[in-house]
């Protein structure tokens, strides 16, 4: 038996069938996450702070076959295109693996997979899961990075290889998204007609001077 990130449970038998147990019920309150910040770090990985990142239990225990401590933070990001597709990224650097911290502010750094860099803008419905219990989802779009310095190629906008104009960038966010922009200098005066916000990472960037 294998407990699954979504809290059911994987069951093989003798190696020639799988099952999977849905549990009933309901997840407990106590131990459902909370995100409270997600902000970028200056390497293109990421600082979430939340509560109950640790759940409220170690994990689970099958006999002497399998211990499967789940004291930690998974992130799960499903796209909301209508594509169905659910990614995985990977936290570390957790501030504590301690359980029942309450309403005690606890930390992840996460590094999203390359299908979701890959895809700037994209929308996606971000949990924390812990314990097998999924927070509340956030809107979290696929990175857009500038780089007001790089003038190689491709420009695809990831953070290995970002947009070398504002211009770009502005393009390629939808509404509401965020544009990460490294330290650097440009003279664009560019028109923006929709909501997004941008965001220095790492250094000052200057814009339109």
């Amino acid at each position: 038996m294998l407990d699954l990130p979504d809290g059911t449970v994987l069951l093989s038998y003798f190696n020639t069938q799988l099952f999977v147990y849905l549990p009933d019920g309901f997840p407990l309150p106590a131990g459902k996450p909370t995100i409270t910040t997600i902000t970028a770090n200056a390497d293109g990985s990421y600082h979430l702070v939340g509560t109950k990142l640790n759940g409220i239990s170690e994990g689970a225990t099958y006999g002497d076959d399998a211990q499967m401590n789940s004291n930690y933070p998974l992130l799960r990001l499903a796209a909301t295109d209508g594509s169905g597709h659910v990614y995985y990224a990977r936290t570390y650097n957790w501030s504590s693996t301690g359980i029942l911290t309450g309403s005690t502010p606890v930390t992840t750094e996460f590094a999203l997979p390359g299908s979701v860099l890959a895809g700037g803008g994209t929308n996606y419905s971000l949990v924390v899961v812990a314990n097998g219990i999924a927070s509340d989802p956030v809107t979290f779009f696929g990175p857009v990075w500038v780089d007001f310095n790089y003038h190689g190629t491709p420009q695809t906008g990831t953070f290995t290889f970002p947009y070398g104009t504002l211009a770009q960038g502005v393009a390629a966010v939808p509404a509401g998204g965020t544009i990460y922009i490294k330290p650097g200098f440009s003279t664009e005066r560019p028109t923006i007609t929709k909501a997004l916000t941008l965001v220095a990472v790492g250094g000052t960037a200057t814009i339109g001077h």
